[in-house]
Formats: C-alpha cells, sequence, structure tokens
C-alpha cells in the first residue's frame, strides 16, 4: 500500500485530502472480500469507487467521477512534459474506492458489484462506462 501522506501529482494536496471527510486511510488486509468478512487474518473493508486511476512509472494518477482514464492520461502527459507517450496495460488501469485505495479492474468489479454501481453489465473488464 502507498503512503497515504504521498503527494498526489496532479492537485499537489496529500492522498489522503482525496478522502471522504472523516474517513481515514486503512491499514493492510486482504482484497475480495465484504466489510467485516475476515480471512483468517485480518479484516478489509470494501468501499465505493469514486475515481478512475492509473498507475505509472511507480505513482498512482487519479481523477474523480464521472472522468475516464483517457482523462487521467491526459493529466499525466501534463505533469511529466518528458513523456510522449502513456502506455499501461492490465493491471495498471483501475480505480481508487472511497478509502483512497488502488483498486485494480477485476477488483473494482467486485466491489462495483457489492454496492450496486453498475449502470450496466462490463463487456469483458470493468471501465468507468460501466459505472458512470
Amino acid at each position: 500500500m502507498s503512503d497515504p501522506n504521498e503527494i498526489c501529482r496532479i492537485c499537489g494536496k496529500p492522498r489522503h485530502a482525496h478522502l471522504p471527510p472523516g474517513e481515514t486511510q486503512p491499514e493492510g488486509g486482504a482484497w475480495g472480500r465484504p466489510k467485516g468478512e475476515k480471512d483468517g487474518a485480518e479484516t478489509q473493508e470494501r468501499t465505493k469507487l469514486t475515481h478512475v486511476a492509473i498507475r505509472f512509472r511507480g505513482v498512482v494518477y487519479s481523477l474523480p467521477a464521472p472522468s475516464r482514464h483517457h482523462h487521467v492520461i491526459r493529466e499525466i502527459l501534463k505533469a511529466n512534459p518528458d513523456v510522449t507517450t502513456v502506455d499501461v496495460r492490465g493491471d495498471d488501469q483501475g480505480f481508487l474506492d472511497e478509502s483512497g485505495r488502488y483498486l485494480t479492474r477485476h477488483q473494482a468489479l467486485v466491489s462495483a458489484q457489492l454496492f450496486g454501481q453498475l449502470k450496466q453489465e462490463p463487456r469483458g473488464v470493468l471501465t468507468s462506462e460501466d459505472l458512470w
């Protein structure tokens, strides 16, 4: 998990500033579990999806709903003038939840289903168009 005090490369605020008022960055846990369900060692709370996100060169870039992944790519290019192409695949495209955690498209689909966030059934992988 990344440091919650890490500075967001897009907005310049601490990463925890993306959390809803009163929420804190959770510690540890196991993915794929609804709130309160134990995995034998720890409990991980799932929360609603709030942002599209892309991991690029070890940094997570994100924008709030109803943004799309191509909007994040545009912001990555603005923040990195030396970059001409943002080529990310697979698990490097995902979402953030209310707690600021990065989820792959597969992990995010589980959360979206748990919270009834799907606007339409995904065709393969979860996209922002399936949510908002």
